[in-house]
């Protein structure tokens, strides 16, 4: 037998309760997510800058804004244990796959530091 919800009950009201639990999830989430997203805007600008001897400021700028998405994939990471998880999800892959190639950015600035 099927109930039907009663008339009294409004199933589009807004929710009574303050779940601060899921808001703060939700900001962890989506706080990670854009450190990730930046951090990989700044992954994609330090290739297309390359390392050169007149950029290597703006190419050592983006290489630090890289660096974003460790703080991203962490905060993602922690936001993982709570729900809704999907924004959380997307920023630990994207941070993970930024983070991964942090030391690659690097490496032209520790030769460029090395030259006699």
């Amino acid at each position: 037998m099927i109930t039907q919800p009663s008339a009294d009950v409004n199933p589009y009201a807004a929710s009574t309760t303050n779940d601060i639990g899921a808001m703060r999830s939700k900001r962890a989430g989506r706080i990670g997510l854009v450190l990730s997203i930046v951090g990989l805007a700044g992954l994609f600008s330090a290739s297309a800058i390359g390392a050169t001897e007149g950029l290597i400021a703006t190419y050592f700028i983006s290489a630090c804004v890289t660096c974003l998405a460790i703080p991203g994939t962490i905060l993602s990471l922690i936001a993982l244990l709570q729900s809704p998880r999907r924004l959380a999800v997307y920023g630990t892959i994207i941070g993970i796959v930024t983070t991964a190639n942090v030391t690659t950015v690097f490496m032209p600035i520790i030769r460029w530091m090395r030259q006699d």
